[in-house]
Formats: C-alpha cells, structure tokens, sequence
C-alpha cells in the first residue's frame, strides 16, 4: 500500500514556496530602494572605490552615470589638468586653489570661525589643524585672522598673503557656490602624484526627503505583483484542496447515485482518514437504518394486517348476516381483541419512533432511583401477585442520586415487567435489585422463567423481535424491548443481557448501568 499523502506537509511546503517567492521580491525591491538611495548624493569615497581606474590613469573609465550632478577634475603634481566633466570647472579652480581645498583622507583640515571685535564687526578666525590620532587629539599647526574685509590682521597661515577673496574662503569652507567641494591625493602605478577634485550636490533634508519618496513608489509598483502571488496560492490551494478531497467527494456522489461505493483509503489524505473512516461508518449506519426502516415497514404491515384481515373478515360475516347467533359473542371478543392488538402495536410504533427523534427533550430530574423503584414495585406488587406472580426486591437502604425522567423510567420498568409476565408462567419470581458503586449504579431485574433462546440473544433489543424468535406464545408487537434499549441510551446508560455473572436461581438477568451524581 503506498503511503498517503499528507494535506498539511502540502499546504506548508506551498507556503514555504509563496513565502520565498514574496521575501525575495521584497529584499530585491530593498536593495533597489537601498542602491539608489546610496547612489542618490554620490561622495568622494564613492567615487575612490574606482581605484583601478585612477591607478591606471584610465580616467574614460569613470562611470560617469553613477555621479550624474557631480563634477570631477584631476590635475598631475605638475599643476597640469588631466581630465574634467567639463572646461568651465577648469577655469575656475586652478592649481593655485588646491591648497585651499580639504583633503578627505588627510588628518589635516581648515576650521574657521567667526570672532566679535570691537565695534569693526566680525572677524573671522581661520585654524589648519591636525588630528593626532595615536591620541584622539587636534593640534594647532598654524592660523590667520581676517578682517570683515578678509584682509589678513595676524598669523601666517597663509604666508605672504595679505588677504583673501570670496572664492577662496568658499573653498577653505568646503562649499563651491552652492556644492560641496574636496579632493584626494594618491599616487598611480608609476608613482605620480595626482590629486582629484571632487564637487558634490548640497545635501538638503528636502531634497532628500523628495527623492526617498520618488524612490518609495517602488513599493506601489509591487502592490499588484503580490496581488498576482496571493491569487495564484488561493487558485492552487484549492485546486490542492479539490484534489486531496475528491475521493471523499466521489463517494457522496456515488452514493447520492445509488451506485456502488468503495473507499480506497490510500487516496485520501492522513489529516482526513478520520473523516473517511467516520464517513464509512455513516455510510454503514445509513445502510442498516434503511434497512431496519424496510424491515419495520414490512413488519409493521405484516402485523397489522394479521388483525385487521381478521377484523375484515369478521365484520362483512356480521354484514352478510351469516354468524351463527351462538356465535356473535366469540367473533364481537375476537374483533375487540383484533383492535386492541393493532392499536397497542400503532401506539408502540408512535412511542418508539417519538423516542428516536434527534431533537426530543429529555425531562431530567435528580432522582433518589433507590425510593423510586421501591415506590414502584410497591405500586405494583398487588396487581403481580394477583395475575400469580411473585414478586421480590433486594434494594440497599442509602441514598444514590442519578438525573432520569421519571416518566420514561416508569415506562422502562413497565415493559420489563411486562416482558417477564408475557413470557412467563404463573408462579414465576421477579426481582428489582439495585447496587451502587462509586460513580455508577447498577439496576438488576431477573426472573426464574424459561430463559432466552440463544439464537435471538444478539437481536433482541432490535425492533419486531417476536413470535417463533422470542420467548413468547407468539404475542406482543416486538417493540418493548427496542423502546427499552432507547430510553436508556437517551440517558447515556448502557443495558445488557447479562449470561455471565446471573444471580443464583435466576435465568434471565438485564442489568443497567447509569450515572451516579
């Protein structure tokens, strides 16, 4: 037999699958959102991770579309322009201007600094420090301070100069016009000294607040792509589901056809053998209730029948006018007996289908079920005893609680009793017994009668279970026993022919077995 499939390791690797799907989409688009906003202001060191290019002198290299806004100018150590994005930075920044521009690599900076004096108004204080980084520590390597006019007052940052332009200034603050500006002085393969100039774009919080939300639309784009993923799990889930189902749904069809039903189990998923097997039982039940049902109607139709062809024949006799005068008393008891026999037999009928209705109501009550079956076979031992039977009890003198109905209880009792005198002959003892255990009380009634053939043992709580098959002259409608046998599963009780355990000097022995609370 091959081993079923499992509808849960399925639907969890489909999952696993989606689940991939989706969280691959989602860090592509993030590295896409990511590399473009690194790429968004380009920086010198951006532009450095090119060291190849820049080693080899191979400057047409640049990829210039990774730095789009920026500008790029790169001199020798001879003051000599070797390559720029453009003529017009070369005729703005010449050799001469390098010394004002920072360098990014370099422990050595400008800081500049504006400083009140007098009533001239501000003067500006210009420091080249370097950073001493063995000891986390700036030192002051020279200075120059400026009037409002840039004129130098004092210091000899800038040696023989005596003042400084706009331009300059802009440069020594790392600005050029409305960029930044820095450079980074390396050496190529043969040892030259060559020095890049970079100009980036002013880094605004706007600006940059507008370009993460250009490049956040990126995520609307994959709106519809896991639209399209979750639609396409929903169409294959329940196409899964159809699947791993469809032998469960073939037999309700097959069924519903009246055709012929088999389950094969190996095709119908583990998480649903349960199911199947419940279905199976169903089907099983449904199939020995329909044949029960066919076997009640054609009881039913076989007892009535016996009494009213009787009735019939009876009453057209009196109609003919051709019954004896000695005889009309005989034939008027045979016909009230007739009656009396198919109405029994229709208010049975009534009582035990009433009793198989799903939706009847029990009308349960706490019962001391000891007084009340000494009640009850007080109530009835002079009508026993004065067909000739004996009747005896054993009931403990406790108190055992149990939920029944009354009503229903009475009627239990009666059919048992019932069932013991039809069955029996005169003379013969009944007992009531009652044992109470912990959590459950058994209720005992035996006779010293005939006793129950073996060949109708298994069937008889079964409805119509008479006749030649019972213990009987052939009386009786066959039901009793079944509408005892539903009483007590009404109040979850179980009910037995007891064969093994019988009390000495009985022969039949129906023990039931009920809650205790």
């Amino acid at each position: 037999m091959k081993n079923n499939k499992s509808f849960v390791k399925s639907f969890l690797i489909q999952n696993i699958i989606y689940l991939t799907i989706t969280f691959a989409i989602f860090l592509l688009i993030y590295k896409i959102i990511d590399y473009k906003l690194d790429k968004l202001y380009p920086m010198l060191p951006d532009l450095m991770e090119y060291d190849y290019i820049f080693k080899n002198d191979d400057f047409s290299k640049i990829p210039l579309d990774e730095f789009k806004n920026c500008q790029i100018l790169i001199y020798d150590e001879n003051g000599k322009s070797l390559y720029s994005t453009g003529k017009d930075i070369e005729k703005q920044i010449g050799v001469e201007d390098l010394q004002y521009i920072n360098d990014y690599r370099n422990s050595i900076y400008y800081r500049n600094y504006d400083i009140l004096k007098n009533n001239d108004g501000l003067d500006r204080y210009i420091m080249k420090i370097k950073l001493n980084t063995e000891l986390d520590k700036e030192e002051l390597i020279d200075f120059a301070i400026l009037d409002k006019n840039l004129k130098v007052k004092s210091g000899t940052l800038f040696g023989d100069k005596t003042e400084l332009t706009e331009f300059e200034l802009k440069l020594i603050n790392g600005t050029f016009g409305e960029d930044y500006i820095e450079k980074y002085t390396y050496k190529n393969l043969e040892g030259k000294e060559r020095t890049v100039i970079f100009i980036e774009p002013e880094f605004t919080s706007d600006n940059y607040e507008n370009a993460v939300n250009s490049i956040n639309k990126l995520w609307i784009l994959t709106l519809p792509v896991f639209i399209i993923i979750i639609f396409l799990q929903i169409v294959i889930y329940k196409r899964k589901l159809k699947q791993f189902t469809k032998p469960l749904n073939d037999i309700i069809s097959f069924y519903k056809d009246r055709r012929n039903v088999e389950i094969y189990k190996e095709d119908i998923p583990r998480e649903f053998q349960p199911l199947a097997n419940n279905f199976t039982m169903l089907l099983n039940k449904i199939d020995k209730n329909s044949e029960d049902k066919n076997k009640m109607i054609a009881n039913i139709s076989h007892d009535l029948k016996t009494p009213l062809t009787a009735i019939q024949g009876y009453t057209q006799a009196f109609k003919d006018g051709i019954v004896p005068e000695d005889k009309k008393e005989q034939y008027l008891n045979a016909i009230y007996d007739k009656a009396i026999f198919a109405t029994d037999l229709i208010n049975k009928l009534f009582e035990y289908t009433k009793l198989e209705h799903p939706n009847y109501n029990l009308k349960l009550q706490k019962i001391d079920i000891v007084q009340f079956i000494k009640k009850y076979v007080d109530r009835k031992r002079t009508d026993i005893e004065l067909k000739g039977f004996i009747i005896l009890d054993d009931l403990p003198n406790e108190i055992a609680y149990c939920n029944i109905d009354e009503e229903l209880f009475t009627r239990l009792y009666d059919n048992l009793l019932i069932n013991s005198m039809e069955h029996n002959s005169i003379g013969t003892k009944i007992l009531f017994k009652i044992i109470i255990n912990n959590d459950k009380i058994k209720l005992i009634i035996a006779d010293n009668g005939r006793g129950i053939k073996d060949e109708i043992k298994e069937s008889l709580f079964e409805p119509f279970v008479t006749g030649d098959e019972a213990r009987t002259s052939g009386q009786g409608t066959g039901l009793g026993m079944s509408i005892i046998k539903t009483i007590v599963d009404l109040h979850k009780g179980k009910i037995c022919l007891n064969e093994n355990d019988i009390i000495n000097g009985y022969t039949t022995e129906f023990d039931i077995e009920i809650d205790k609370i």
